[in-house]
């Protein structure tokens, strides 16, 4: 294949499905549920077990966009969530738009959104007698007959939380932009010649939704088109407006919107016009279509042109690994692209955002291809708890006691709780008393973060627990903060120093202030000085009768506080306790 074989007409023709099964969602117009049925079945067939889409982004992206820019049919398009829904089993959808979730709710009585941001939502709007229905079915009688009441007023403006704008939490609409949203002809006339209603921008744009000749007409003579008349064009799904557009007001098409709305006839139209196909691979891979995005390489499209509107100014082939195409990654490394390339501005690898996406069949191809495993690509392994993608990387050489920002790997891994990557990188070497750029080690991270098996699992490798962290405390003032009794104990059983002074507090205050009885009670049996002072002269029986700790209070007395101590401000544990109460209610009055 060669240049000269790029045939626009080919691509219009190898997709077809694909763009007629996105065209029928967008411009759904039916609620027979036989026609519904016929999409879903397209879309079951033609997408998702094609893997082109999966039945997630369906729900996610495509349904969320068209039934807002689509309204009238949404209870069409729920029916069609629903089939998504019964068949793939789908329980965690991210993403939903207020009002298909107020009707999951309303009909199963469970919300996707746990903040129910529907709850202002009504569907008033469907009711028969109502100057909104009447609109949406261009009824012109019924239309007249509301703005003859005495109460109508034309500068009104209506509140909907489905129509467009809901995406820029801007839901006032008025009347004659309705109109133009649904495409009534009649009412629109009616509106203009009646009450001499402004057409504005808006009305222009949701022209192109509402698809009337008519009012799209009107519209034009009065307002000049621009790139958001163009994104309405392209997610009308018509591809007549959106080649009107181009080549009657040569507006650009911003690559955001066809990828946003499934919109690749859109995406052929401007190659068509701008014949610059060699510059748009990555524009291609945005549609995540394997074929679509061979097609381009094998014309001979530049594989080394950065995407300049997504993925942080990235190659294609930092796309086709993001994306999940591994035919595509090995086409690319096949024609020796780079395969350390970075992107522009998060400076990321090939080999980082495989691990990020835990694809390991493209991390082993990306590996196999002389990728070098990064500190980074290790982190993100940890980070995303995958051990198998760990060792792949350890084994191909990557550093297990390198540092990334202010962690080193197995502080990275104590950090977030992943006991066996921190087994595992132990293992293979790291230096298990390493501090992290805070001056931290693994021992100190695992006790700031309270992690007793990991606290367990260094200590068995021989991991050293004197010292003090970059906050000033020792381990055992954390296990006593955070009522630990099985760590003191088994810190006490290596022979820390129970009475150390940290930041002016032994341990023991700490499990005073923690409330932990049986903590203080075992370090006041290991000899732990009960008349201890901070750096304000408190003692430990300050806070415990400022808490109204009485088991602890009692404990403390039993083995000899001093009940008359007095700190800085002259203030026993009594008087402190009576102050610190007066204070409260000072400011609750």
């Amino acid at each position: 294949m060669c240049e000269g074989d790029f045939s626009i007409a080919e691509l219009f023709e190898l997709y077809k499905d694909y763009n007629d099964v996105f065209k029928s969602l967008y411009r759904l117009n039916t609620y027979n549920e036989d026609e519904i049925d016929k999409i879903y079945t397209d879309i079951k067939t033609k997408l998702i077990e094609t893997n082109l889409r999966s039945p997630k982004y369906i729900i996610e992206n495509s349904i969320n966009a068209a039934v807002v820019y689509n309204n009238r049919y949404l209870m069409s398009y729920f029916r069609i969530f629903e089939k998504i829904k019964e068949d793939y089993h789908l329980e965690n959808i991210e993403r939903i738009i207020p009002g298909l979730d107020k009707l999951v709710y309303e009909k199963y009585g469970f919300c996707y959104n746990p903040k129910k941001r529907f709850k202002h939502i009504s569907f008033d709007y469907l009711d028969k007698n109502s100057i909104y229905k009447s609109i949406m079915d261009d009824d012109i009688k019924s239309f007249i007959s509301f703005t003859e009441t005495t109460d109508f007023d034309i500068n009104q403006v209506i509140y909907d939380f489905l129509n467009p704008r809901v995406m820029y939490y801007e839901n006032t609409y008025s009347y004659l932009e309705l109109c133009c949203y649904y495409g009534a002809a009649r009412c629109f006339k009616f509106l203009r010649t009646k009450f001499n209603a402004e057409i504005n921008e808006n009305c222009l744009n949701y022209s192109f939704l509402g698809g009337n000749p008519e009012i799209m007409s009107e519209c034009l003579k009065v307002v000049q088109p621009n790139a958001n008349t163009m994104r309405y064009a392209i997610i009308s799904h018509n591809i007549d407006f959106v080649s009107f557009l181009v080549n009657e007001y040569n507006l650009p098409v911003d690559s955001h919107y066809y990828y946003d709305y499934d919109n690749l006839e859109a995406f052929f139209i401007t190659l068509d016009h701008d014949k610059n196909f060699k510059e748009r691979l990555c524009d291609a891979m945005h549609f995540r279509i394997p074929s679509l995005c061979k097609y381009f390489i094998l014309h001979g499209a530049d594989l080394n042109q950065r995407d300049h509107f997504c993925n942080d100014g990235g190659y294609p082939i930092h796309l086709a690994v993001q994306y999940n195409m591994k035919e595509i990654v090995e086409l690319l490394l096949s024609h020796h692209v780079s395969i350390e390339c970075e992107t522009l501005i998060k400076v990321v690898k090939p080999i980082e955002i495989a691990v990020d996406e835990k694809n390991i069949e493209i991390i082993e191809l990306l590996l196999s291809y002389g990728a070098k495993p990064t500190a980074k690509s290790l982190d993100l392994a940890i980070y995303r708890n995958s051990k198998e993608i760990v060792e792949i990387l350890i084994s191909h050489g990557a550093n297990v006691n390198e540092e990334l920002h202010r962690f080193n790997m197995l502080s990275s891994a104590v950090f977030r709780g992943h006991k066996e990557i921190a087994e595992l990188l132990i293992s293979h070497g790291a230096d298990i008393d390493k501090q992290n750029k805070n001056g931290d080690s693994a021992l100190q991270l695992a006790a700031q973060e309270n992690k007793p098996e990991i606290i367990d699992l260094l200590i068995s490798h021989g991991a050293k627990f004197d010292g003090i962290d970059h906050n000033g405390n020792n381990v055992l003032f954390y296990a006593a903060k955070y009522n630990d009794l099985e760590r003191v104990k088994l810190y006490i059983s290596h022979g820390i120093d129970i009475n150390a002074k940290i930041n002016g507090q032994t341990a023991l205050f700490a499990a005073v202030q923690g409330n932990g009885f049986e903590v203080a009670e075992l370090l006041i049996s290991s000899g732990a000085n009960v008349n201890e002072r901070d750096a304000s002269m408190n003692t430990p029986l300050h806070f415990a009768a400022k808490l109204h700790s009485s088991d602890i209070t009692h404990l403390l007395i039993s083995h000899g506080a001093d009940i008359d101590a007095v700190n800085n401000l002259g203030q026993t544990p009594v008087s402190k306790a009576i102050a610190d109460v007066l204070s409260d209610i000072d400011l609750i009055l």
